[in-house]
């Protein structure tokens, strides 16, 4: 699988990728990596694996970060909506 590249320059180059094939999602937009799901890391090889990848994909975004280059936008701090189910 080719590196994972945090922060697409465009929409049309997003990254969508499971960490190592596990119940977590990352996803590298503009401007921002998601991460979403649920990621179980077991003293084994397979959790050691995953611990693996996931540091790996974090590793890469710290990198990138602390390269710099970004352009500092004002963002608005995100909406809070109420609970539509309780």
């Amino acid at each position: 699988m080719p590196e994972f590249i945090p922060f697409a320059p465009t929409p049309q180059e997003t990254d969508i990728r499971a960490a190592r094939d596990s119940g977590i999602t990352i996803s590298s937009e503009p401007g921002q990596v998601v991460f979403y799901g649920s990621l179980d890391i077991t003293p084994d090889a397979e959790g050691l694996a995953a611990a693996r990848s996931l540091r790996d994909i974090v590793d890469a975004t710290i990198r990138r970060i602390e390269a710099g280059g970004f352009e500092q936008e004002a963002t608005e701090p995100p909406v809070r909506r109420p609970n539509p189910l309780g």
